[in-house]
């Protein structure tokens, strides 16, 4: 394991813990009041996010390891649709949804 410490330009610090397949397992920051711990699935994706007040975020995915589903930690979801592109198009919240449109050359067209 290996931890590193990157300070910013204002003076504060935030901390990095790595794991042998080099994954971030651990970010501590007092601008984030704690830390956030990383769990990973075989696929090194990170499926879960514990913060430092115990309290857990849930990420699922697809076969194009897509994020699909963010579970909060009031457990409220947000589901993520894309197209054939890989383009997030639909983004589906508690209390409504966001859609994006593209043209041909791949410009984002619109965003309601």
């Amino acid at each position: 394991n290996q931890m590193v410490n990157y300070q910013n330009p204002e003076g504060h610090s935030i901390e990095y813990q790595y794991d042998s397949n080099n994954r971030i397992t651990k970010i501590i920051s007092p601008l984030r009041d704690g830390s956030i711990t990383n769990i990973y699935d075989d696929k090194d994706r990170v499926i879960e996010q514990i913060l430092a007040n115990g309290s857990t975020m849930y990420f699922e995915y697809d076969e194009a390891n897509q994020r699909t589903i963010l579970t909060e930690r009031d457990g409220s979801q947000t589901i993520y649709y894309y197209d054939d592109l890989y383009r997030i198009t639909d983004v589906i919240y508690e209390d409504g949804m966001t859609r994006a449109t593209f043209n041909d050359k791949n410009e984002r067209t619109s965003f309601t």
